[in-house]
């Protein structure tokens, strides 16, 4: 009985691809938890890690710098557990770096050695729970005092004098209308 063996001499170069594609991806390590989801699990965590890692490569350094200062989140970190800056996870902290980093933010280098908690309770005895909140989120509001904007955005860029006695700060592109030493408009 003779075998041909013809169809073997030659490795196909789809056969090889696949092999190489197997290799690859049969080496991308397990999940923390020790569940890798098998093939298929790994294949897609290490796709999710690879635009996490091409998406924070996009986002401003001086981003960045906050995040690992003021939220102890590393991007590094976040895109090797496939976590990408528009992850509903860091998104909000991302956007309040994105403002720190275009100046609107509270005092960096204070708030950014300050205990977060500790921060919150000092923002709720002087200017109640509900204010608190929004200011340690770097948010204003409508009514906000001058005192509570610069705890919320630090010092503004510029000053300026409005119409009927308002007074206009300005914050990159942004600008806070006071009346009265409250805040009556935000612009952008």
């Amino acid at each position: 009985m003779s075998v041909r063996l013809s169809a073997f001499r030659a490795v196909p170069w789809h056969s090889a691809t696949i092999g190489c594609f197997f290799l690859v991806f049969a080496s991308v390590p397990a999940t923390a938890d020790g569940d890798d989801g098998g093939f298929f699990g790994r294949v897609l965590n290490a796709v999710q890690q690879s635009a996490a890692r091409a998406a924070w490569q996009n986002v401003d350094p001086a981003v960045q710098s906050c995040l690992q200062s003021r939220y102890s989140l590393d991007p590094a970190t976040l895109a090797s557990q496939g976590i990408g800056p528009a992850d509903p996870r860091v998104s909000q902290d991302v956007d309040n770096c994105q403002q720190i980093a275009a100046g609107q933010a509270p005092n960096d280098q204070q708030q950014a050695q300050q205990d977060p908690q500790e921060r919150l309770h000092e923002l709720t005895q002087k200017y109640g729970a509900k204010a608190a909140k929004k200011i340690a989120a770097g948010n204003i509001d409508m009514g906000f005092s001058q005192d509570e904007v610069v705890e919320a955005w630090g010092n503004p860029d510029d000053r300026k004098d409005g119409a009927k006695g308002k007074e206009i700060w300005v914050y990159g592109q942004d600008t806070v209308t006071f009346t009265r030493g409250k805040v009556s408009a935000v612009g952008h």
